[in-house]
């Protein structure tokens, strides 16, 4: 008998005789006698308590275990009493195989499991004590890379029947983050697992999450084989997702994962999935948009890099299908999304891809024939490591509107500036209203039905959020038959600090204005208590900063023209002011300022006011539709006031105004024709009705008033008229709205002009004319008894005067006859 069969007889016959005593062992000893040996083993070990159920031991054909009813207790300080506790474990060894040098293990078997996992307010979990402490270091040792690459020849021979997971609670409490998550159920199974097979994993599990509180419910299924050299193949992986919630704004998102087949070994760097499709269905919320929302997303030739860090694709491709819900403009919209070549590599963290297009079509009652097509396009890049972001080359096209531009980001890490450039072509925003089903009531009652049908822009915005400031740059809007140029800055949004510089070349704004009505609409009756509030944004204004400059080449507003207007605003913590604001205007340059003062209680006004060869007529007749005053000259004013209802600020009128006026004329009475009336009824006789226009002219008239707390006290009020020099003082009230004035008229030789011979007997008399009581519609009266006493007067010194004259002849002449006499010449 050779050597070699001695050894195997002898090594068989030792197998024999093991076999034989571990039967013998497992039939005479009861494993539930060791159980006080076992929990107490775990408790040095771990400080925890574990008490087990009923234990059983198999031999043949397979050698296993089973335990029933297993709890461990929870860590001290935690919330729950069991770490985890589980009704059935099984697992088993069989015996045959294991003689022929092959590892075939049952499948494991895990039923009732309830494992509870917490983490309290310091971070510290229930598990860390049960975690092997090491210092942190690990040697490497070249042969452990000889091991990892044989690993799976090595385990060649290892068949395992898979895992039964049923009916398993999994709960973790996270008292850090305030954060509960809850499986239940979990389920998880799977084939017997044999190298170069397909074998089957299923797992289900419905999920609750509480802040925020979410549901989910997850069923995967996916078959798996793996060969002895490392290579694993993956098909069929079905992944479903149901998830609710009432933090999340749509009533229900569903989900479907499906990927083909997918390629990887262990060991190697990369992994090519051929294609990956997730279908999406969203039910929508009350406060979401869409009614139902669904689509796809696709890969195609995904690749991944591990080694590089790179993962890419061929496309990717989004579609989508959604219903308006019923308050939303949009009844239906439809589109895809596609980005070819994108390229994302993980070490520098950037993107690099060909172009990104969507294509939409859009419907709705307030679309153009129901419908309307969206195009978009950019050429997208991010390079987080450099913290860099463009879209370059955008176009945007949407029914008659179209768009192009960049935008440049930068420091995205830290704090993210933005630069971009936008340009809008020429298009009609009228007939894009139309199309829109917009209506705007000021677009609507507009008097040119030609305008916004030209509109066009281009600028360059620059942001720094930072910094919070925005900057315009090459600002060029262009409207109908106008153009806007200029920069424009705003900066802290916490108080505002605006700038810009603009240049408009011309508007008329009637155009764009409603057209006035052919018959002036009846005034609102007043009451005495009425007060309008005189609302401003005071806080904002306090906290604003402003430097900007507008001008115009011309403006059209009503009656008004004014051209090459310069307004120059400044400001800062409340005080407003705008200095100068100049424009040519009625034939002269105005020339003013004007302030706003919000630091106080009470915002404060002030306007001055210095200007030559004002139409004072032109004027009134601009803003007011009246002409009541009318001649050219000066006008100066230095007014200020204070309040925040229209009472205060007529209560709080202060200051000077001046006017000297050339060539004009006072509309509403007729001083000459009043003075003839007068005349008439001295002379007793019958006053003729009124003929002529009721104004009077002048050729000078000069006018200073002192402003008091809303009385205007006039100090001195000259006019030079045909016939008449006048002259008055009196009081305007404008808190009660009343006037009490004193005019005196002296009747000069002249007969030219207004009044003319008629009024030649009153020749050096002055005429006093009352104006008194309410603002808007006083009465005008002559002082007749004043009038009759200078008239009687005058009489009596005229008769005297005849008198003297008649005394004084005849003594000369008999003081004459009698010296001549005496001489006798």
């Amino acid at each position: 008998m050779s050597l070699a069969k001695k050894i195997l007889i002898g090594f068989v016959s030792l197998i024999v005789l093991l076999v034989l005593a571990i039967g013998i062992l497992i039939a005479t000893v009861d494993p539930n006698d060791h159980r006080q040996e076992i929990t107490q083993f775990i408790s040095d070990k771990t400080g925890r308590e574990l008490t087990i159920g009923d234990m059983q031991i198999s031999l043949f054909p397979h050698l296993g275990l089973s335990l029933e009813n297993a709890k461990m207790s929870n860590a001290q300080g935690f919330e729950a009493s069991d770490f985890a506790t589980v009704d059935k474990v099984n697992v088993g060894v069989a015996i045959l195989p294991l003689l022929k040098g092959e590892l075939e293990i049952d499948a494991l078997t895990l039923h009732g499991l309830n494992l509870n996992l917490e983490r309290n307010a310091q971070g510290v979990t229930n598990w860390d004590d049960l975690v092997t402490k090491t210092d942190g270091k690990t040697e490497h040792h070249k042969e452990e890379e000889h091991h990892q690459n044989d690993s799976f020849e090595e385990l060649a021979a290892l068949s395992f029947g898979g895992l039964d997971i049923q009916d398993s609670h999994i709960q973790w409490n996270d008292q850090l983050n305030q954060q509960t998550v809850s499986l239940t159920p979990f389920n998880l199974s799977s084939d017997a697992v044999t190298f170069g097979e397909f074998f089957n994993v299923v797992l289900q599990a419905d999920t609750q999450i509480t802040n925020p509180d979410m549901q989910t419910q997850t069923d995967l299924s996916v078959d798996i084989k793996i060969e002895q050299n490392g290579q694993i193949e993956i098909q069929n992986l079905m992944q479903r997702n149901e998830l609710k919630g009432e933090t999340i704004p749509v009533a229900k998102l569903s989900t479907e994962l499906d990927i083909p087949s997918l390629k990887f070994a262990l060991g190697q760097t990369q992994i090519d999935l051929p294609e990956l499709v997730l279908t999406y269905s969203v039910k929508g919320g009350k406060d979401f948009i869409a009614k139902e929302l669904q689509g796809k997303l696709s890969l195609t030739q995904l690749k991944t890099d591990v080694q590089k860090q790179t993962t890419g694709a061929q496309t990717v491709k989004l579609t989508y299908d959604m219903q308006g819900a019923e308050d939303f403009a949009l009844s239906h919209a439809t589109g895809e999304i596609n980005l070819q070549n994108p390229e994302f590599n993980l070490a520098s963290q950037s993107l690099k891809s060909g172009r990104f297009t969507l294509d939409g079509e859009l419907k709705g009652d307030t679309l153009p024939n129901g419908q309307a097509k969206v195009s978009l396009s950019t050429q997208p890049e991010l390079n987080m490591q450099a913290q860099t972001a463009a879209l370059k080359d955008i176009q945007l096209q949407a029914l008659d509107f179209k768009a192009s531009g960049e935008v440049q980001l930068s420091q995205l890490k830290t704090h993210p500036k933005i630069s971009s450039q936008l340009a809008l072509n020429e298009t009609n925003l009228r007939r894009l209203l139309t199309q829109l089903g917009l209506k705007i009531d000021a677009v609507e009652r507009m008097s040119d039905k030609t305008t916004l049908t030209r509109a066009s822009a281009k600028l360059a915005v620059d942001f720094d959020s930072q910094s919070q400031a925005v900057q315009v740059k090459n600002l060029s809007i262009k409207l109908d038959d106008s153009e806007l140029k200029g920069q424009a800055s705003f900066q802290n949004f916490e108080k505002p600090d605006i700038g810009f510089n603009l240049a408009l070349d011309q508007i008329d704004l009637n155009r764009y204005l409603p057209p006035k009505p052919k018959q002036a609409p009846e005034p609102t009756p007043e009451t005495e208590t009425a007060d309008t509030p005189i609302t401003l944004p005071t806080e904002l204004l306090r906290n604003l900063s402003i430097d900007a400059k507008l001008k115009a080449g011309s403006v059209t507003y009503d009656k008004l023209n004014p051209k090459n207007i310069v307004a120059t605003v400044k400001g800062q913590g409340g005080l407003i002011n705008l200095n100068p604001l100049k424009m040519d205007i009625f034939k002269t340059q105005l020339l003013a300022s004007a302030s706003l003062d919000v630091r106080g209680k009470l915002p404060k006004y002030a306007f001055k006011t210095d200007t030559k060869n004002v139409p004072v007529g032109d004027v009134l007749l601009a803003f007011t539709d009246n002409d009541r005053l009318s001649g050219t000259g000066s006008v100066n004013a230095n007014i200020t006031t204070a309040g925040d209802r229209l009472s205060a600020f007529k209560q709080n009128l202060n200051g000077t105004a001046a006017v000297n006026l050339k060539d004009g004329a006072i509309k509403g009475f007729n001083l000459a024709q009043s003075i003839r009336q007068a005349k008439a009824k001295i002379a007793g006789e019958k006053a003729a009705g009124p003929t002529e226009e009721l104004k009077t002219d002048f050729s000078s008239l000069i006018s200073e008033v002192q402003i008091t707390n809303g009385v205007v006290d006039t100090k001195k009020l000259l006019a030079q008229a045909p016939y008449m020099r006048i002259n008055g003082l009196g009081k305007v009230n404008l808190v009660k709205e009343e006037l009490d004035y004193l005019v005196k008229t002296k009747i000069v030789a002249s007969d030219k002009g207004q009044g003319g011979e008629d009024l030649k007997e009153l020749n050096g008399l002055t005429i006093p004319v009352k104006l008194k009581g309410a603002l808007k519609s006083p009465k005008v009266s002559l002082d007749l008894e004043s009038l009759l006493e200078q008239k009687a007067k005058q009489e009596v010194e005229k008769k005297i005067e005849e008198k003297k004259e008649e005394v004084q002849k005849k003594l000369e002449d008999e003081l004459k006859s009698n010296i001549l006499k005496g001489f006798k010449f």
